[in-house]
C-alpha cells in the first residue's frame, strides 16, 4: 500500500507531517528504529530530506511523535470502554477492543513489541510507557475487585501480559492464531469470576 494512501493525522495543513509520520512508522516496524534513516523516511514520503528535517528535528521526534499519537489511540479505546458500568462487560470490551486495534495497526504495535525490548530506547522512553502501564494496571485492577476477584492486583497484571503475549502472536502467526477462540476462553473465565461473586451474595 503507498505511503499517500494513508495519512496518521488527517487534516489540513497536516498532510506532510502524517506523511512523514506514516512512512517513519512503517519503516520503524519493518527495519527497527535504529535500522531506518531520514533519508529512508523522505524517499517514502515522497519528499525532500530537508523539508522532512522541517518537520521533525530528529529520529527522536518522530519516534516521539508516533509513540504519543499510538497512546492517543489506546486513551480513546479506554475512554469508549468507560462508558459501559457493568465491569465484567467492560473488561470484555476493553478485550475484545485491543485485540482488534493490535490486528488493525499492526505497524505500531510491531514497533512497540521492538522498542520496549531495546535498552537505549527504553532509557529515553520507558518513562511514557510506565505511566500507560501503572494507569491501565490501576484500572484494570478496580474492575477485578468490582467483579470478586481473589486477587485483583495479580489479576490485572495478568491481563495486561495476556493482552500483550496474545498481541505478540496475532503478529506473528497472522490469520493463523486462533484468535476468536482464545478471547472467547478468556470472556469464560471472566464471566466464571464475576458469576462466583454473584453466588456468594
Amino acid at each position: 500500500m503507498s505511503v499517500k494512501s494513508k495519512n496518521l493525522s488527517p487534516g489540513k495543513g497536516e498532510q506532510t507531517r502524517a506523511l512523514i509520520l506514516t512512512a517513519a512508522l512503517e519503516l520503524f516496524a519493518v527495519k527497527g528504529y535504529h535500522g531506518a534513516s531520514i533519508d529512508e523516511i523522505a524517499r517514502k514520503s515522497g519528499i525532500s530530506k530537508g523539508l522532512a528535517y522541517h518537520y521533525f528535528q530528529n529520529k527522536k521526534g518522530l519516534l516521539r511523535a508516533i509513540v504519543d499519537h499510538g497512546f492517543a489511540k489506546l486513551d480513546d479505546l479506554m475512554a469508549s470502554a468507560l462508558t459501559i458500568t457493568d465491569p465484567l462487560q467492560q473488561i470484555i470490551v476493553i478485550l475484545e477492543r485491543t485485540l482488534t486495534a493490535t490486528k488493525k495497526d499492526e505497524h505500531f504495535w510491531r514497533l512497540y513489541f521492538g522498542l520496549v525490548l531495546q535498552g537505549d530506547v527504553w532509557a529515553e522512553f520507558g518513562a511514557m510507557f510506565n505511566e500507560m502501564f501503572q494507569q491501565y494496571s490501576l484500572h484494570f485492577e478496580h474492575l477485578f475487585e468490582q467483579i470478586g476477584a481473589a486477587d485483583p492486583r495479580a489479576e490485572a497484571h495478568i491481563l495486561g501480559a495476556l493482552l500483550d503475549g496474545i498481541g505478540l502472536h496475532l503478529l506473528i502467526r497472522g490469520d493463523a492464531y486462533p484468535l476468536e477462540q482464545v478471547k472467547n476462553r478468556l470472556i469464560v473465565y471472566y464471566s466464571q469470576m464475576a458469576d462466583a461473586k454473584q453466588r456468594k451474595t
